[in-house]
């Protein structure tokens, strides 16, 4: 079954307007299966637990007490559990923990004054053999239906003191039997007191390398998202958010969601989709400076993307002779989808000197502003990337060169006519030897089964629908072979 066919976009409310953002808030969906949520979970679980972190408390009658503190604890914590699994039905979230086991040692230093107490250790054993909250999820509201705690067995056991053993021996078996009493209505206040319209943000600064950092326009560039709706449905559950760049999302915007109907059969319960609006993907790329060069490159004069009789002329005049192309970014590209395409406009700077290795000579040839719009076609095909490029239309104006100012509309003309009926169909097979020939291979190490990976395009959504496999997940692999995929630029300019 393809996917792609069942996309249907319905556009619940138009976005508030505001003529003093900075741009306007773009929706994020992740329509997640049961059995990827549980692996997301449990892989978020293990990274936490594999380490230690410190948490500081500090329990007071009063913000300003009277006496000085009563005891110093300085807490150690273990928890482990063998398995963890999140089920979906219609509006209704269920999570289940198996074998939940915490092991607690306090080390406490008494401070009562007159008395003195030596330190005391003590340590607590909680285990719990199956634990199992169901919730109830309505519009942007959650509410806990049912909590158990079943076979539970506290332990608690104190060090140098006989007084303090017995009377956590005493307190165990009380606490045990009300266990699920005290804990299950903390569960409840929190799930109840979940905000979906709260609006959180995260900078730039705080997940981009340190090496690449500079590639931000601004320093304080921030992401501000918020939670929209959470709808859960047989075998999986749609999350929306909205998300906007420098400015934060106003609390009392009027949340509007795009919401992209995908009419699928949720057979494979750990498959993920993802959709993003194309606004969201140029607004990110708009928080990169562009004016990096990213092409040099020689070109012989006896290249085949030279036209038949330019390469005739110019072998004429110097056989030796070649080209020397350096390509600047000129500004962030923008992304539209449609039609189940992606169109491109990507504006860059481009210079074309002419090389004489005889005479050591160099000189510009010319330089130029070029823009460009394409037609994107992609697909992912056995576990490849693979992109049909076609030019929709080119835009040229002239810098420099070597020819007379006044010959300026004359050379753009000749040059937009050059790349668009002979150069461009010889430079269409080389990307396409790239982009779909070659294409780019996903990989195993970056958590998903390339085989059923599938792009999505909606009108102006991008989506990705992929298995999870996170047990093979290895970030750092995974990063050398997506590089490694990438195609070679240098193979666009035959010798």
């Amino acid at each position: 079954m393809t996917i792609q066919d069942a996309v249907d976009r319905n556009i619940v409310s138009e976005e508030k307007k505001d003529e003093f953002a900075f741009i306007k808030a773009s929706d994020v969906s992740f329509d997640i299966g049961s059995g990827a949520v549980s692996q997301l979970i449990r892989e978020a679980t293990y990274r936490l637990l594999r380490s230690p972190r410190p948490l500081y408390l500090s329990f007071r009658t009063q913000d300003k007490p009277l006496l000085l503190p009563l005891a110093y604890i300085k807490t150690y914590n273990r928890i482990s559990y063998s398995n963890f699994t999140v089920r979906f039905y219609p509006n209704t979230i269920r999570l289940k923990a198996n074998n939940v086991r915490m092991h607690s040692v306090s080390n406490i230093t008494p401070n009562i004054w007159p008395i003195s107490f030596g330190d005391e250790t003590v340590n607590l054993v909680v285990l719990m053999g199956d634990v199992e909250v169901t919730a109830r999820m309505e519009k942007r509201t959650a509410r806990m239906l049912s909590c158990s705690l079943q076979n539970t067995i506290i332990n608690a056991t104190s060090k140098n003191y006989w007084m303090i053993d017995t009377l956590l021996l005493m307190a165990s078996n009380p606490i045990q039997s009300y266990l699920q009493e005290l804990i299950c209505p903390s569960i409840s206040k929190f799930i109840s007191n979940i905000e979906s319209a709260t609006v959180m943000n995260m900078s730039l600064n705080e997940i981009l390398p340190v090496h690449i950092r500079n590639a931000i326009n601004t320093v304080d560039s921030s992401l501000f998202y918020r939670l929209t709706s959470i709808t859960a449905e047989e075998k999986h559950i749609l999350i929306v958010m909205q998300m906007g760049w420098k400015r934060p999302l106003e609390r009392n915007e009027e949340i509007s969601t795009n919401v992209t109907n995908i009419n699928m059969k949720w057979d494979n319960e750990d498959r993920i989709v993802i959709w993003i609006d194309d606004t969201a993907l140029t607004d990110f790329l708009n928080q990169i400076k562009w004016d990096f060069q990213w092409m040099e490159e020689t070109i012989a004069v006896t290249s085949p993307v030279i036209p038949l009789s330019s390469r005739e002329f110019l072998s004429t005049l110097c056989t030796s002779c070649y080209f020397l192309l350096n390509v600047w970014a000129n500004g962030p590209p923008v992304l539209t989808a449609t039609n189940n395409t992606v169109v491109l406009e990507k504006r860059d700077r481009l210079n074309l000197r002419v090389v004489n290795p005889d005479k050591n000579v160099t000189s510009v040839f010319v330089s130029m502003f070029l823009a460009l719009t394409a037609e994107l076609r992609p697909v992912i095909d056995s576990g490849t990337l693979r992109t049909l490029v076609q030019l929709l239309d080119t835009s040229v104006v002239m810098e420099s060169g070597a020819f007379p100012p006044s010959w300026s509309f004359f050379v753009q003309d000749l040059i937009k006519e050059m790349i668009t009926q002979m150069m461009w169909p010889e430079m269409r097979k080389q990307i396409e030897e790239l982009t779909y020939s070659e294409g780019i291979r996903l990989a195993k190490s970056c958590g998903i089964n390339p085989q059923n990976a599938e792009i999505l395009i909606g009108e102006g959504r991008l989506g990705l629908s992929a298995t999870l496999n996170l047990q093979s997940l290895q970030a750092e692999e995974c990063i050398k072979d997506l590089k490694s995929a990438l195609p070679n630029t240098a193979k666009l300019f035959p010798k």
